[in-house]
């Protein structure tokens, strides 16, 4: 019996054993590849769907602008709008700004270069109506915690104002 031929029938004699093996690696490849391209898609759906509540939320906004010409509520151009705020922490490194005003806030923005610790999803040119709020989060990490003040900007506020958070 030559060598070849060997070989070919001790593939024939363990072939089960070869397949018991090579089947859950296969499968689990398999598994891999459609992990990966799920993230791709939920990734790409949920920016798409911050993009889409922002355009509800600008949408909003304008009709409400139209509605209040329409009836002929309109404020003074040199009239600043009645907004405050304060910032509540519900948990960890969630913290809740809401406008605490009576006008709703446009263009509202934390910029991120006064922030001190690691911000994320700071509100960026977000509408925040009267008793409505945007949520964002910061963590502290060694040599920078989570600081005492966050400063707001918002149409009507051309420099941003200190806002406390709690610690």
């Amino acid at each position: 019996m030559g060598f070849w031929e060997s070989v070919g029938s001790w593939i024939w004699q363990h072939a089960e054993l070869l397949l018991v093996g090579a089947v859950p690696v296969v499968i689990s490849v398999i598994a891999i590849s459609m992990s990966a391209r799920s993230l791709r898609y939920e990734r790409a759906s949920a920016e798409a769907s911050a993009r889409s509540a922002l355009a509800a939320e600008r949408a909003n906004l304008l009709t409400e602008r139209l509605l209040e010409r329409e009836h002929l509520v309109e404020r003074p151009a040199d009239e600043k709008p009645d907004v405050s705020w304060t910032i509540t922490n519900p948990s960890g490194g969630l913290f809740v700004l809401r406008n605490t005003g009576s006008d709703v806030a446009e263009d509202v923005t934390i910029p991120e270069d006064l922030m001190s610790g690691v911000p994320k999803h700071l509100p960026n040119g977000a509408v925040v109506r009267p008793g409505d709020a945007a949520e964002f989060y910061v963590f502290g990490r060694w040599g920078s915690p989570v600081p005492h003040t966050a400063y707001v900007q918002w149409r009507g506020q051309d420099e941003p104002i200190a806002v406390p958070m709690p610690v």
